[in-house]
């Protein structure tokens, strides 16, 4: 649908970052190295760390995968909290440097493939999104790119701190200045620099950093090196982690409250697809449950272990999944909003997913492991002992497949009913273990309409009005608790500077505008600002 990216964009900034930074705003400062193949990504983090953290080389690409530089000392809370997120987003392929530096002591640094790498833009990007800070690495021959560009326009919008890093300038230092020059007019053009000024950029001309430790200039990264240093000062990391914390807020409140929009004009045709998902793979349900109750489920299942049993029996409701996505996507393919998604975009809608078999496996496995305090429930007393109740439950689950018979003699003479009682209630808890199978699939097409979408996220951001107003300088005083107050335009006006912060609800979406001079010199996003507590020359101030 319309509002697919922008929901799921918002709900990887409020997962991935807003939520936990919020909760733990004392974690690690999260560095993201950013970059087009052969800038020099992965020799630039060795040279930071002074010492072999990434692979480097002539076969590109070296990285192929995200590696997440972190310090061993780290508490293990953090460490597996942020494994957990990083493999959520990231993928379960992430290689993991853990060691022991003063730089990695306040700071854990992801470094990514590269941009131009099939797929790798999406894994730059939901890396950032897990960060607070982004360090762009790019040289002369490739900062015009247009994949760079377009990372940098979509992560414009969310506003992160970036530090700009132009690797392999020519030795002459006229042709330094003058690429320099030019690359930092053309961030500003794109409001990616406050101004056109070179020396917001790190230059590094060709070979100050090489492919082995024994080849680096370590002045020539001093200076990265001493910006990263710095968040281990307390006021110095407070400005960057509201910073970019305010930035995301501010975006997830826009686009959120944006959503409903969309959500609205679109709400009739949700409802014939919803439906047309719904009535297909209920009527399947509706036959594995007939299949069930004629035991026809136990004549396609081999019945002499549960293993086999059970994934005869997934390949049934398989198929039947397999049968329901055909009509569903049949029907969508009818819809105008939705034709594109199905017949071009999405084609595996028209069979079962490829996870469905193993997703309906899962719920057998958990109905069967349910049946012994089932039988438990159900025994005479004293009739059910250690022996007999794994017989029990054998007997039990067979016996249901078959169609819900009677148990056999030897069984059944330990429950009050003769067992009838406990065979219906374990087939209705497999006819509910069958429909999670097809649950399953049908979420391939419901996960497309967006039913955890703005209003959700919007409520969740007001559920944390508390914390953000700490963190935030009161920018969640300024949102409004539901999605109908009205909000007058707001002007906050320091009295010890020049600054203005003006506030406003314009069209249904909080705006935003912020004035003022930069916060910091080198790291820079859209509207640099200052906070509570913290000026340009870095002391303290009240507001």
């Amino acid at each position: 649908m319309q509002f697919t990216a922008e929901r799921d964009e918002i709900l990887l900034a409020f997962d991935g970052y807003l939520e936990p930074r919020i909760g733990a705003p004392d974690a690690p400062i999260v560095a993201s190295i950013v970059g087009p193949g052969g800038a020099g990504k992965s020799t630039l983090l060795n040279s930071i760390a002074q010492q072999t953290i990434a692979a480097t080389g002539v076969i590109r690409p070296t990285t192929r995968f995200p590696l997440v530089w972190a310090d061993v000392s780290h508490p293990a809370d953090y460490w597996g909290e942020f494994s957990a997120r990083i493999s959520r987003h990231l993928g379960e392929r992430v290689d993991s440097v853990l060691g022991e530096s003063p730089l990695t002591e306040h700071l854990t640094v992801i470094d990514t493939p590269p941009l131009d790498q099939l797929g790798s833009a999406d894994i730059a990007d939901q890396a950032v999104a897990l960060s607070d800070l982004c360090i762009f690495v790019t040289t002369p021959t490739r900062y015009a790119d247009g994949r760079a560009w377009d990372f940098l326009r979509r992560n414009r919008r969310r506003g992160i701190p970036i530090l700009f890093v132009l690797n392999r300038l020519p030795a002459d230092v006229a042709e330094q200045e003058a690429i320099l020059g030019d690359f930092a007019a053309r961030l500003h053009q794109r409001e990616l620099l406050a101004a056109p000024d070179a020396s917001l950029l790190f230059g590094l001309a060709e070979g100050d950093i090489g492919s082995s430790l024994e080849n680096v200039e370590v002045e020539s990264v001093s200076g990265i090196r001493k910006e990263l240093t710095e968040v281990a000062d307390p006021v110095y990391r407070q400005g960057l982690v509201d910073e970019t914390l305010y930035a995301t807020a501010r975006m997830v409140a826009e686009r959120a409250r944006a959503l409903t929009r969309p959500m609205a004009a679109e709400q009739p045709v949700v409802e014939i697809l919803v439906h047309a998902v719904a009535t297909a793979y209920e009527a399947e349900a509706l036959t594995l449950d007939e299949q069930l109750e004629l035991g026809e489920l136990s004549s396609t299942s081999r019945q002499d272990e549960w293993a086999a049993a059970a994934s005869d029996v997934a390949g049934v409701v398989t198929r039947r999944a397999g049968a329901a996505a055909s009509r569903a996507a049949t029907a969508w393919s009818r819809q105008e909003e939705t034709a594109e998604l199905v017949e071009l975009e999405n084609p595996e809608l028209w069979r079962h997913g490829r996870t469905t078999s193993n997703a309906t496996i899962l719920a057998l496995e958990s109905w069967k492991s349910g049946l012994a305090a089932l039988a438990a429930t159900h025994a005479r007393a004293g009739r059910l002992r250690w022996r007999s109740g794994p017989r029990a439950v054998d007997a039990l689950w067979r016996t249901t497949l078959s169609g819900g018979g009677d148990l056999p003699r030897r069984t059944s003479r330990k429950f009050a009913d003769g067992g009838r009682g406990i065979v219906a209630t374990a087939r209705a808890e497999l006819s509910e273990a069958l429909r999670e199978g097809l649950a399953h699939d049908a979420a391939r097409f419901t996960r497309f309409l967006g039913s955890d979408g703005g209003e959700d996220l919007y409520a969740a951001i007001v559920d944390q009005a508390d914390l953000l107003d700490a963190r935030l300088d009161g920018l969640a005083s300024q949102i409004p608790s539901s999605w109908s107050e009205p909000v007058e335009n707001v002007e906050v006006v320091a009295p010890d500077s020049d600054e203005v912060v003006s506030i406003q609800v314009e069209e249904g979406s909080v705006i935003v505008e912020l004035g003022g001079q930069e916060l910091y010199r080198r790291i820079e996003a859209v509207g640099a600002q200052r906070f509570e507590g913290v000026d340009t020359g870095g002391q303290e101030r009240s507001q």
